[in-house]
């Protein structure tokens, strides 16, 4: 043995601790107790960076044929659109919210406390705010403006139409407090945070049952319901006596992408050949393909719902450590586009308004493309904003 007080003992003994820690780790990540992905790694996935932007210019392309180009095509036949079934791309975030929200908790330890829990969820919201933030600030009065121009209300509907504006600046208005939100695209991020606040502290006390156990049965239990009654998940405003159906849609799939986290993490546990990573890489990229053909066909609402479990398929597969497009889709550029996607989404509005002040004066399917140009370029000036001018912009920009 090695005397007690000399530097050889006593990096002896610091090895010999090193050595049982490590053993220690991997009895228990064995044990699935140590969880690890390509997110507890510090990677980012561009696969989820890259199709964040797709399915973002997706849903301005769903909102610019609503707006410009109803009328075209035989409604009483499946034929393809520009994105029919563009609203069912907000199924796509919610399943990465919930993902991103599990990987983020499965790294910190329980909370000590009632005071700390409580700390930490307010601190939780703080952080999931803060980066969109100014986003939301620098189109919110652009768009409540444009939506003021459009309607041309006289002097007391303006006062009304600003009054039920106030609840959607605060990201409340999905509780059903007369929504009037100008940049009506932002109930994705109200029904988000809402979710998030709820399952973000019974997550911190109990992580693996909330994950293993609650999380899927919440999923299943409310799709299930929606399936059934509704017959559709799209349909942000529909009322059905306790909460709108967006709300019912964020607490389904926020808690999926939860449920799919803890899936991810057996899978990645396995040892894979090769060629059979190539075959998940594959399903992985189909999934999202399909679930694309489904957007731009017009099919029954029902099929929303496989458009669901296509999407549920790709992001899942996007997330493990097998998949090889990760690999590929990586860089600088496809970063950018997956932070560059929340200054387009709030664009959109303002774009859409200033298009109907034009009346017909441009032809509806220039229209529709014109809506995505303005919206890159609105969405190019605030992130040059956030980004270089605003306080700590930048950091934020990239979250």
């Amino acid at each position: 043995m090695a005397p007690e007080g000399s530097a050889f003992g006593r990096h002896f003994h610091a090895t010999s601790f090193l050595c049982r820690a490590l053993l220690v780790y991997n009895h228990f990540r064995n044990k699935g107790i140590v969880r690890g992905s390509v997110l507890a790694r510090g990677r980012r996935s561009g696969t989820i960076e890259l199709f964040r932007f797709v399915f973002c210019v997706v849903v301005i392309l769903f909102h610019a044929q609503n707006a410009f180009l109803q009328g075209f095509g035989d409604p009483n036949t499946v034929h393809w659109t520009l994105c029919g079934h563009g609203n069912a791309a907000v199924e796509f975030f919610f399943l990465v919210s919930g993902y991103l929200m599990a990987a983020s908790l499965s790294r910190m330890d329980e909370p000590s406390g009632e005071r700390e829990l409580a700390r930490d969820t307010q601190m939780f919201f703080v952080r999931k705010i803060r980066p969109i933030w100014w986003y939301h600030v620098l189109f919110y009065v652009p768009s409540l403006i444009t939506y003021l121009l459009v309607k041309a209300f006289d002097g007391l509907g303006t006062l009304n139409a600003i009054l039920r504006a106030i609840p959607g600046f605060f990201f409340v208005d999905l509780f059903g407090f007369r929504p009037g939100n100008p940049n009506s695209v932002e109930w994705y991020i109200s029904a988000m945070l809402i979710v998030m606040f709820v399952f973000y502290p019974i997550m911190r006390r109990h992580f693996a049952m909330f994950a293993k156990v609650v999380a899927p049965i919440v999923a299943l239990a409310l799709l299930g319901w929606l399936y059934k009654n509704e017959g559709a998940l799209t349909g942000v405003m529909v009322w059905n006596g306790l909460a709108y159906r967006a709300m019912l849609r964020g607490f389904a799939e926020i808690a999926l992408g939860i449920a799919l986290f803890d899936l991810i993490q057996q899978l990645d546990r396995l040892e894979l050949a090769r060629a059979h990573r190539r075959l998940l890489t594959a399903a992985q990229m189909l999934a999202f393909v399909l679930a694309l053909v489904c957007i731009c066909l017009t099919l029954p609402q029902k099929y929303e719902f496989v458009i669901l479990l296509l999407l549920a398929i790709g992001v899942s597969l996007s997330f493990s450590q097998h998949s090889l497009a990760n690999d590929v889709l990586k860089g600088r550029v496809i970063m950018w586009l997956g932070a560059f996607s929340t200054p387009l989404y709030l664009a959109q509005v303002t774009a859409l308004n200033l298009l109907h002040l034009t009346g017909d004066a441009i032809d509806p399917w220039p229209r529709a493309w014109l809506m995505l140009g303005l919206s890159c370029v609105f969405a190019l000036v605030a992130y040059g904003v956030v980004t270089h001018l605003l306080p700590r912009g930048k950091r934020h920009s990239k979250a």
